[in-house]
């Protein structure tokens, strides 16, 4: 699943390039989530800490 050629950038939930259905997707957990890193295919949220929310992914 690690693939180090794979590019990441960490991005905070409000910047405009995050689609609104992450955001809305976003918004369901109990813990806010501040962060997105798009890793490939993979959309990890994450806390105000760092720690891992939900990981999903557009189709």
């Amino acid at each position: 699943m690690n693939n180090d050629n794979e590019e990441s950038e960490l991005m905070r939930i409000d910047d405009p390039r995050i689609p609104e259905i992450i955001r809305e997707h976003a918004a369901a957990f109990e813990t806010p989530v501040c962060y997105v890193t798009i890793l490939g295919e993979n959309i990890l949220l994450s806390d105000e800490d760092g720690e891992l929310v939900d990981i999903c992914s557009i189709l």
